[in-house]
């Protein structure tokens, strides 16, 4: 079973005070709020909009005396038990739940109060609670709650405390950290000018369109997808399936290269190195679909872990969440009205600190008691369960990837902070978006086909090889660092004479005619150069075309097109996952395919020629965008019964792609050169593009370590037979 990870979070606890000023916005620093003259800490949550309380009479039965000791402190009725009303339960997709009735009490926020705000209590459920202050917009099913800006905005216009239902966020680093929501609008004083807005949609995500390692276009992933501003998360989340690639950038894309290492899933660097690590730049669409870039400093992700160690406050789990590391140093305006989130940078109140920032600032004691209230610092740790058992690990950071099945379904991370006697400090909820927003689909052109054992950054960089490594690995070629990544989780390691002579050739953009034996290794000699060139030629126009594929790859059977797609989808499935790909045979689902297309999940496309032809007849494809064009098993295919589709199949792109463009890169595979061959390129390949020749000098025989086996049999007893000589020659340990 795996064991379940927390993660600790540190000036969240953003209590409640009015400023009093001209423009009704209510100013919230932190310290504790009170709630009917009670002290309460609560997540300030941007991503969740319920807000509820810790119900001291159902805590302290199960842990007496608690609630002093409990980080968002308990709420209990005068005169007490408070009695329960209707329950409404919140279901997370683990097992665990919350229950909670609706109560209502008196806010203070220090010069002013507010009557009958309703929240929740939690009175039950498995799982450890945590107060929450809900800002994200209603939604219908939440009722009879509701998040507390609309409490406040239903209130007459006269007795309104705040004008607007806009609210402000932002957080400074120091020796005394400092921050603010501001309820009903914004203040310009706090911020460098001018804000720069995103559009939010229907689920409150934003459309997250590239990120950038550092300031070199090297180290840049395009990712079309949603991603949730939410300041109930701790941590910067990705996909876990541009871990690999993130972890590599980081550690070469700031000023001078870093060291990372992985601690199980922590990901450690030396302090003195962690100045160098480089910005994270997150690009998102703007009102008018413009690209507006957010820049995370280091500060803002690195969280110090004693005195010489370093941790990054990223986490790799199934979405994009910029969490709290996104809020340090940045000024944030939610307008849910209008369907819109600003930012703009912070104004520095003062010396900025070092590259360890708001998080490190966890370790000192006075924010400490600010927050969570004095105790020992030697009782200070961070705890991973393992089950009910409490294994107490000091100053180690950790998440937990689960999923919340509230009305809105959203999965959450849950932290927690314990004292050395294992009892709960702290906990509470941090959400993401659900797993259909983010991830890929169970249809989806990049499934799995990730190492399950986990693999080390040190493997994946030329800087990092040994010079026996540099002469004999696929480093050497200048291949893309991304697809590097790939080639790691697939095995490769050392390139056969076929892919030494190919793949620069066709790097270099020359047409070949590959001829060499099976087994030699000709479908990664061509796939590797094309996925390279295709990462390579327009990094700016990489966002996936519908019904326009940049690649096809012509094969003869179904069987070989479902072989081919396996080795792209490996070598793109954890360094490059902005490539996608699709197969089109007879014999896989011709609507499947259609939806692909129309999808723009078909960069690269293998097919048999009768289908493609098809998909073009019916217009669910369209080649003015190819620009590699291979016919594997040409031998097969330049032969009379394919000739003159697999001719169509060119003549139709050289036409769709216009004279005045570039001719495509041509290649041509196959394992014995033929009189058919030859003839189909001379008479069916354009003129003017140039065919270079590879012939391997054993191009008709098969790789010695190849083994063929003829049975002769028939009839119904051949799928038997086949099962029992592969099980025989298993058990004389023979592959």
């Amino acid at each position: 079973m795996m064991h379940k990870k927390h993660i600790l979070a540190n000036l969240v606890f953003i209590g409640l005070s009015l400023e009093a000023n001209g423009y009704r916005k209510v100013r919230i620093g932190i310290r504790a709020q009170k709630v009917d003259n009670q002290d309460i800490h609560a997540v300030v949550d941007t991503g969740n909009p319920y807000t509820f309380l810790v119900w001291k009479h159902w805590y302290e039965k199960e842990y007496p005396g608690g609630c002093d000791k409990l980080a968002f402190k308990c709420y209990e009725c005068t005169p007490a038990p408070c009695q329960p009303g209707s329950n409404k339960t919140l279901n997370f997709y683990d097992g665990e739940n919350m229950t909670i009735f609706k109560h209502s009490g008196v806010v203070d926020f220090g010069t002013a109060t507010e009557n009958d705000i309703s929240f929740g209590l939690i009175a039950g459920g498995e799982g450890r609670p945590f107060a929450s202050l809900g800002l994200a917009p209603p939604y219908a099913r939440m009722k009879p709650y509701a998040p507390l800006m609309q409490q406040l905005m239903d209130r007459s216009k006269s007795t309104r405390l705040v004008k607007k239902s806009s609210f402000s966020l932002y957080l400074v680093a120091g020796e005394n950290p400092t921050g603010e929501l501001i309820l009903g609008g914004k203040d310009k004083r706090k911020y460098v000018p001018p804000l720069v807005f995103v559009k939010v949609r229907k689920d409150q995500s934003v459309s997250l369109s590239r990120l950038t390692i550092g300031d070199s276009l090297e180290y840049r992933m395009v990712a079309p997808t949603p991603a949730f501003f939410d300041s109930g998360t701790n941590a910067i989340i990705m996909p876990q399936e541009v871990e690999l690639r993130v972890l590599a950038w980081l550690e070469v894309g700031g000023e001078r290269p870093v060291k990372i290492q992985d601690f199980s899933g922590f990901y450690d660097v030396s302090c003195e190195e962690a100045d160098y690590l480089p910005s994270i730049t997150f690009s998102m669409r703007g009102l008018k679909g413009e690209e507006v870039p957010l820049e995370i400093p280091p500060a803002s992700y690195v969280i110090k872990d004693g005195d010489r160690d370093c941790m990054l406050a990223i986490h790799f789990g199934a979405a994009w969440v910029l969490g709290l590391s996104a809020v340090y140093g940045n000024y944030y305006y939610y307008d849910w009205d209008r369907n819109r989130i600003g930012f703009a940078k912070k104004v520095k109140a003062g010396p900025s600190g070092s590259v360890v920032g708001f998080l490190d600032d966890l370790q000192r004691i006075k924010s400490i008691e600010a927050t969570i209230g004095p105790f020992e610092r030697s009782t200070m740790l961070l705890a991973i369960s393992y089950g009910s058992a409490w294994v107490q690990v000091s100053t180690r950071l950790s998440v937990l990837s689960r999923t919340a099945a509230t009305s809105v379904m959203k999965p959450t991370y849950r932290a927690a902070l314990v004292n050395s006697s294992g009892h709960s400090l702290a906990g509470y909820r941090l959400y993401s978006p659900p797993p259909s927003v983010g991830g890929p689909t169970e249809e989806g052109p990049s499934e799995g086909l990730r190492n399950p054992l986990g693999l080390s950054v040190d493997a994946l960089l030329p800087n990092k090889l040994t010079s026996f490594d540099r002469v004999n690995s696929f480093h050497r070629f200048g291949l893309d660092k991304e697809l590097l990544v790939g080639l790691h989780s697939s095995g490769a390691v050392t390139p056969t004479r076929t892919q030494e002579v190919c793949i620069p050739a066709m790097m270099e953009g020359q047409s070949l005619l590959l001829v060499a034996q099976t087994g030699s290794g000709k479908t990664m000699a061509y796939v590797l150069p094309l996925l390279h060139r295709l990462l390579r030629s327009n990094p700016d126009n990489l966002y996936p075309l519908e019904n326009k594929p940049r690649a096809v790859i012509l094969v003869p059977t179904r069987e070989l097109a479902i072989q081919v797609i396996r080795v792209v989808r490996q070598l793109t499935a954890q360094g490059c996952r902005q490539i996608t790909s699709t197969g089109l045979a007879a014999g896989l689902s011709y609507v499947k395919e259609a939806r692909a297309l129309n999808q723009a999940r078909g960069d690269v496309v293998v097919c048999t020629p009768a289908r493609l032809l098809l998909h073009l007849m019916k217009g669910n494809v369209k080649l003015g965008e190819v620009t590699h064009l291979v016919i594997d098993e040409a031998d097969t295919l330049c032969d009379t019964f394919y000739e003159k589709e697999v001719a169509d199949v060119i003549s139709k792109t050289f036409k769709a792609r216009g004279a005045a463009r570039s001719a495509p890169l041509i290649a041509l595979v196959g394992a014995t050169r033929t009189g058919a061959v030859s003839n189909f390129v001379r008479t069916s390949v354009p003129s003017h593009v140039v065919v270079n020749q590879v012939v391997a000098p054993d191009a008709h025989m098969t790789v010695p370590a190849l083994e063929q086996v003829f049975v002769p049999m028939g009839g119904r007893k051949r799928s038997n037979a086949l099962v029992d000589i592969l099980e025989e020659r298993q058990v004389r340990g023979q592959k």
